[in-house]
């Protein structure tokens, strides 16, 4: 699966869907429009809920296909100055859910696309015994996901790597 989701064209889509459907159950109700024919009014808006439930059921498993089944926690932003900081560059965000800032943090150096960022920022000359040259930037690390600017939402790949708790109510949004 490419890893670029268009989330705005599918929603789109889907809220079409969904307008076409109310238009379609509008219509068919419009026809009970006296006493003469209000027989047929209740089977109409029974067949209505359930075409409704059966959209409901197929928009929710088409969001759960790119987003990943939900995650415990809230959203936090965590930010890692690589060594490209020493030639004036920003440094990398990442977005994962946690509990809070050292559970994002936990949860972050446990995901595979992570960890091999890290042992990417490994020098040429730097043994496998040497960390690799990152640090991270607590004053750019909070709550949240960024409000603009690029970052790496690994939500996807939590959701699809852990196994949440069946107890929990919490979910990352």
């Amino acid at each position: 699966m490419n890893d670029a989701i268009d989330f705005i064209g599918e929603i789109h889509a889907w809220l079409a869907r969904h307008d076409a459907l109310t238009a379609t159950h509008d219509e068919r109700l419009s026809e009970f429009q006296n006493d003469e024919q209000r027989e047929g009014y209740g089977d109409t808006r029974f067949t209505n809920a359930l075409e409704s439930d059966d959209f409901l059921d197929r928009l929710v498993a088409h969001l759960r296909e790119p987003a990943g089944p939900p995650v415990p926690g809230t959203p936090f932003t965590l930010t890692w100055a690589g060594p490209e900081r020493h030639d004036g560059e920003k440094p990398y965000s990442f977005v994962v859910c946690g509990s809070d800032l050292d559970d994002a943090r936990r949860t972050l150096s446990a995901l595979p696309f992570w960890r091999q960022w890290y042992e990417e920022q490994r020098g040429w000359n730097d043994s496998d015994d040497q960390a690799p040259d990152v640090h991270f930037v607590a004053a750019e690390s909070n709550p949240g996901i960024p409000g603009w600017g690029a970052y790496n939402d690994l939500r996807r790949e939590q959701a699809i790597t852990s196994s949440p708790d069946p107890g929990e109510t919490h979910v990352c949004t």
